[in-house]
């Protein structure tokens, strides 16, 4: 039983846009019930391979036997657990490609899996996940970005001053840039009709309204 049972419809598209190479990459398994994004940067040669490397690590995370299970059986729990290991299978991975010279590259990434009556989430990056709510229309980003801007609003750090520090759009994580990396799964709910938009950088700024409100995790 995949997620095509519960009626979710799903689609996915990328491109290069101004960019020479497209780094991005998506992950759409609807047997297992996980979708991700990953966006792969620096070194302009690799960054799609490293962007691809990471999402396959992840993915295996999500084979048998939960692949096998129907939806109301996947546990939240579970899910964090295999989101906590497929993340750090996928830093494992890709910091090992930058032997045996250190070339400066690394990739975000947003993922959520469908369990029980909701999704689990997993994010490192700037990539991001959204959803619609389907009751009221309403827009909420379900992430917060790994960046300089981002922590320093965190510590209350007013936007206006916040936004003039250098790079503040710098990331302050990504995966395959450092031995280890830190990701908190979390979990949320969902009802009929709700829409989940998973998007790198070159669609958030799109995407994000000039007021948006944190979802709470469930």
């Amino acid at each position: 039983m995949d997620a095509r049972s519960l009626g979710i419809e799903v689609a996915a598209a990328t491109g290069a846009g101004r960019r020479t190479v497209n780094a991005d990459a998506f992950l759409m398994d609807e047997a297992a019930g996980i979708f991700a994004v990953a966006d792969g940067m620096g070194d302009e040669e690799r960054s799609a391979l490293v962007a691809r490397t990471a999402l396959d690590a992840v993915r295996e995370r999500f084979g048998p036997p939960w692949s096998g299970l129907p939806p109301a059986e996947r546990t939240k729990d579970e899910a964090v657990e295999r989101f906590l290991r497929g993340v750090v299978a996928a830093n494992d991975r890709t910091y090992a490609l930058r032997k045996p010279e250190p070339p400066r590259f690394g990739t975000t990434f947003a993922g959520v899996a469908v369990c029980g009556d909701g999704l689990c989430l997993a994010h490192v990056g700037d990539s991001r996940v959204y959803v619609v709510r389907g009751a009221t229309g309403k827009r909420a980003r379900l992430t917060g970005d790994h960046t300089l801007l981002e922590e320093l609003l965190r510590r209350d750090v007013p936007r206006s001053a916040a936004a003039t520090v250098r790079n503040a759009n710098a990331l302050t994580r990504a995966i395959g840039v450092k031995p280890a990396v830190e990701v908190e799964p979390f979990g949320v709910r969902w009802a009929a009709g709700d829409r989940v938009v998973l998007c790198t950088d070159g669609v958030s700024d799109w995407w994000t309204p000039r007021v948006w409100r944190a979802c709470s995790p469930a």
